[in-house]
């Protein structure tokens, strides 16, 4: 072998070695950070900072509200701390502005909560109370601390322990916890001697403290800490997803990032890797996108579920649970008066890049269509024998903002009707024609 043919050899064995070890990659690039610092999505907005100054960008990376407060929160119910710091004091005068970054409640707190049920939890001469949209006290400022209201209830802490108060200030459930969250789904974490169980609204153990760490359950789920490995547990309390991660966050828009050998990905609510461990640093997926850092660059991805070849594949007359992997929703029927219809399909509301197929009693006969403003019209025949006709919609990509948002409309030649059709990359949305 000649020296050309060596250099060229090691030149090869290189760049294979340079090529990262990804064996899919279900996520796509949306853009770079371009600030100091960015952060989740909320409400269709994520904090940006630049330097001392903190500010929102939009779902496509634009500027929404410049940087211009030293301290700001996420978007909730229309509304986002923020306020200012001084820096020679360090004392702090928080408020709230709306989504243009007007101030609606004067920055007068030391320190604020987000928006829920329509309080939040402020800081007001060293004690937390309740105030309402307009910035009015409803409950006064006199414990030590306090959680948002979630379900009723409120965590507070009086004498160095935890209880639950309700929106008149009195408590439901007496303060004893050594720690504790908020309620959701009728269910809240409790610590008790450095172990997490869970209650519900009686005070009822649902799950005995037991756990190093336990959360809140989300899409079905919820975190534990066993050993110092993470893990989740399902509705019925049993492991779900076996403990084994170095770190796990809450599942949102369907996954959860994970942590393995000092990498994150992502997983499904089955325990399957969706995104493989490739970041440095990595965050929730929030509407639609995920902060992350990868080999150094900061920016936000989409996901990008790998699309099953089910939707190529006609079989007439099969029910809808057969043609897909993924479930069906009840979905609606509609009346019609001929046999002949015809449907219009479009995006609804904002149009973001959705595309979707449609399947008609088996046949699928519209593939990976991208919805627009404008309609897309077609016909179906009413098949009088059929047992179901059926019309299901299913999304290839869920565009900027999820889920995939469909309008409707059917025309038989006596009446227009109109419906909206709701499906992700886990459901299949539908309507039954009778």
């Amino acid at each position: 072998m000649n020296s050309q043919h060596s250099f060229l050899l090691i030149l090869f064995f290189l760049c294979i070695q340079a090529i990262p070890a990804v064996a899919q990659q279900n996520y796509e690039w949306a853009f770079d950070c371009a600030f100091n610092n960015c952060y989740d999505f909320y409400d269709g907005r994520a904090i940006v900072t630049q330097k001392r100054q903190k500010g929102f960008i939009d779902v496509n990376g634009q500027v929404a509200v410049a940087p211009q407060f030293n301290i700001i929160d996420a978007y909730a119910e229309g509304l986002a701390s923020a306020g200012y710091i001084n820096f020679k004091t360090m004392e702090s005068k928080v408020g709230f502005i709306d989504k243009s970054g007007q101030m609606k409640i004067e920055a007068q707190f030391q320190n604020t909560s987000f928006f829920q049920n329509g309080m939040s939890s402020v800081k007001s001469d060293g004690k937390w109370g309740f105030v309402n949209n307009t910035g009015t006290f409803v409950i006064p400022a006199v414990y030590e601390e306090a959680q948002v209201f979630a379900e009723g209830l409120a965590a507070v802490k009086e004498n160095e322990k935890w209880g639950y108060i309700n929106h008149s200030g009195d408590f439901k459930i007496q303060p004893k916890y050594d720690n504790a969250g908020t309620f959701s789904n009728g269910r809240a974490r409790v610590e008790v001697n450095g172990k997490w169980g869970m209650i519900d609204s009686n005070n009822s153990f649902l799950v005995e403290p037991q756990y190093e760490a336990l959360h809140n359950f989300s899409d079905g789920l919820a975190r534990i800490q066993v050993n110092g490995k993470w893990g989740f547990i399902g509705l019925d309390y049993e492991i779900a997803i076996p403990v084994e991660y170095e770190q796990v966050q809450n599942f949102s828009n369907q996954l959860a990032r994970v942590k393995k050998n000092n990498k994150w990905g992502y997983i499904n609510k089955k325990g399957a890797l969706e995104i493989e461990f490739i970041f440095e640093s990595a965050y929730d997926f929030r509407d639609g996108l995920a902060r992350v850092i990868l080999n150094g660059q900061k920016g936000y991805i989409r996901y990008k579920k790998t699309l099953e070849e089910e939707m190529v594949e006609d079989k007439v007359n099969a029910a809808p649970t057969e043609l897909v992997k993924r479930e069906v929703k009840t979905g609606q029927t509609i009346s019609v008066t001929s046999k002949v219809v015809t449907i219009s399909i479009y995006d609804h509301k904002k149009i973001d890049g959705d595309v979707v197929s449609i399947n008609y009693n088996g046949e699928w006969i519209l593939l990976r269509h991208e919805l627009t403003g404008k309609p897309y019209i077609f016909e179906l025949t009413i098949d009088a024998v059929a047992e179901n006709n059926y019309m299901m919609l299913y999304a290839n990509t869920l565009g900027l903002e999820p889920p995939n948002t469909v309008a409707v409309t059917i025309d038989d030649g006596t009446e227009v009707q109109k419906v909206v059709l709701n499906s992700d990359l886990d459901t299949c949305d539908i309507i039954y024609f009778e």
